[in-house]
């Protein structure tokens, strides 16, 4: 078995580790975070001009054909830089989870405008009693005429702040920490009378939402 990159995924480390060296010094860094995103928005275009932020999902969701492999040697460079874009929140969890679970309108909707970097997702499923078990879902989702209702709270939610959409992990049926019975919800970050309670420092908290209908296979919005 051949496990040696190709020509194109040799330039992509290339290109990967250039930036890290370039842009992510030390003293960059700390500059960086300093600033009131605490990542810079030029940065984030340049993955968009570089087809990082596209390069693992397939032509038809308006990538580039990659997968895996090209998520990886990118990720690698990004660890030796501690680079902090959201990458892993938005394309690597919530593209990911868009591109595998969504219907055809929501990936025609949302992937290509975060393939552009013009959107960006975060993934909110951790509960502070949940601990390692991933079942462990106390936010409760309740059916309200076309849509739904989410209650409860969801912390230390990657990238909140920016996001425009968060997909959220909330119970539809069973009891806790039952496998089944959980849905995922996606909520629009930004709209008026829907968008979550955030307290935002080290934790966030999402509390009261009421997400728009439309099936994500098991993703709501």
């Amino acid at each position: 078995m051949d496990l040696s990159l190709s020509d194109e995924q040799k330039q992509l480390q290339d290109g990967a580790e250039r930036f890290v060296r370039d842009k992510y010094t030390f003293e960059n860094r700390r500059k960086i975070v300093a600033t009131e995103r605490g990542w810079l928005p030029e940065n984030w275009t340049q993955f968009a001009e570089l087809g990082w932020l596209g390069m693992a999902f397939s032509e038809e969701d308006g990538g580039y054909g990659g997968g895996p492999i090209e998520t990886m040697i990118v990720m690698e460079q990004f660890g030796k830089g501690l680079v902090l874009e959201p990458f892993l929140p938005t394309v690597v969890l919530g593209g990911g989870m868009i591109a595998a679970a969504g219907s055809k309108a929501q990936k025609e909707a949302l992937l290509p405008p975060m393939i552009e970097g013009k959107k960006q997702f975060a993934f909110a499923w951790l509960e502070r009693q949940s601990r390692y078990n991933l079942a462990d879902v106390a936010l409760k989702a309740t059916k309200e005429g076309a849509g739904w209702s989410l209650s409860g709270h969801k912390g230390v939610v990657y990238n909140a702040p920016s996001a425009d959409h968060i997909i959220v992990l909330a119970r539809t049926a069973g009891s806790a920490r039952e496998e089944k019975g959980l849905t995922l919800f996606l909520v629009d970050a930004k709209a008026d009378g829907q968008s979550p309670l955030l307290r935002d420092y080290d934790l966030v908290v999402i509390v009261h939402s009421r997400p728009e209908t439309s099936n994500l296979a098991s993703i709501h919005n």
